[in-house]
């Protein structure tokens, strides 16, 4: 579940880099895949079939709500940086110091349609002690599909 919460920062953050406020309200599904480590010789490995589904929610061009339900009401606001790098390309970064010392941190790519809507987007993350003390998880992302 940490992993996957990982992931929706990092999808967060994405989309909070949105360029223009035509992605404003919009609501993603975000998959996570990778690998989670808590100690010595203890790893495991998340994909699609095993993580915890997030959601993400484009408040603003600088900011995104990060949840494990599409109704946000326990949501995590998130903030990243954006650059154009394309007509129709979105390339961002966030990262985000959590209480107690743990952190997430995300990159990606957001692609847009002619009118500069989100469609979609992927890219990786890494996070420590966020949900699990002393665990911590790398991985990837990618934005399956739009609820709102």
């Amino acid at each position: 579940m940490r992993t996957v919460i990982a992931g929706l920062v990092l999808v967060s953050s994405l989309l909070a880099a949105a360029p223009e406020a035509s992605a404003v309200g919009e609501v993603f599904k975000i998959e996570t895949a990778g690998v989670q480590y808590c100690g010595d010789l203890i790893r495991s490995s998340f994909n699609a079939r095993n993580n915890v589904d997030l959601y993400v929610r484009v408040v603003s061009p600088a900011e995104v709500d990060l949840d494990v339900t599409p109704l946000f009401q326990s949501s995590v606001p998130l903030v990243g940086n954006s650059y154009l790098s394309s007509a129709r390309k979105v390339a961002f970064t966030g990262s985000q110091t959590l209480v107690g010392g743990g952190y997430v941190s995300v990159i990606g790519t957001l692609n847009l349609d002619k009118v500069g809507t989100v469609k979609g987007g992927s890219g990786t993350f890494i996070q420590s002690d966020l949900l699990v003390p002393g665990c911590f998880s790398s991985g990837k992302w990618i934005a399956t599909q739009r609820i709102f």
